[in-house]
């Protein structure tokens, strides 16, 4: 079973997948597609007959959102630029 995600923890970036904990930025929280569904769901956004596709989009896609100047990026702030994607915004 997979973790709650924590909308405030650090997103990770895509060096960072699968590397040793040490050359992790500390605070960041690897995420899958279950923890964006739970977390979409809970949050009402968007309707669940399209969470679970957009959590499998952005599971895949998670990287394309990652911004090298935010380093304080979030799972919150990477979830909602992927919905905003989603929702042609």
């Amino acid at each position: 079973m997979d973790a709650k995600l924590n909308p405030q923890a650090l997103a990770e970036w895509s060096e960072e997948q699968g590397a040793p904990a040490a050359d992790v930025r500390s605070g960041v929280q690897p995420v899958t597609s279950n923890m964006i569904r739970e977390y979409v769901v809970a949050q009402g956004m968007p309707p669940p007959v399209s969470a679970e596709p957009f959590a499998t989009y952005l599971d895949q896609a998670w990287f394309d959102f990652e911004d090298p100047d935010r380093p304080d990026m979030t799972n919150d702030d990477v979830i909602q630029g992927g919905l905003a994607y989603w929702r042609g915004q």
